[in-house]
């Protein structure tokens, strides 16, 4: 089956070519539709995916928090034992002294002590790197 344009005349042409046009503009508009539904899904992901990374950086700061307040008890803890146990009243040697000072100085939590600093400028060692 053939088609004779002659009978169609220079309207029917144009008929047919916008009817072509708005089903391809429909087809296109359909799928612009359908990238931003997708578009619209990926976002909620994101968005439900930083809520979560936030809602488990706040659970680790309050694990981290709860383990320096436990830490700084148990220090305090040491301290009070220390300063009331017997004989805690009498005057250290200065060699005991220093040797309990290089002890802690090998802690990295006093390495940045300036006690420290100045017992190693003295002994002449060398500082440990942190």
């Amino acid at each position: 089956m053939t088609i004779d344009w002659r009978k169609w005349g220079v309207f029917g042409v144009i008929a047919v070519l916008a009817l072509l046009c708005a089903v391809l503009g429909g087809v296109l508009l359909w799928r612009g539709q359908q990238g931003k539904a997708t578009q619209a899904k990926v976002d909620v992901g994101q968005a439900g995916a930083a809520a979560d990374a936030g809602v488990g950086a706040l659970q680790e700061r309050q694990a981290v928090d709860q383990a320096h307040a436990q830490i700084d008890i148990n220090v305090k803890g040491g301290i009070d034992a220390i300063r009331s146990a017997a004989g805690s009243d009498v005057q250290i040697t200065p060699a005991a002294r220093d040797a309990g000072l290089r002890a802690l100085c090998g802690m990295r939590s006093y390495r940045g002590d300036p006690r420290c600093a100045a017992l190693c400028r003295a002994a002449g060692c060398e500082r440990p790197a942190e």
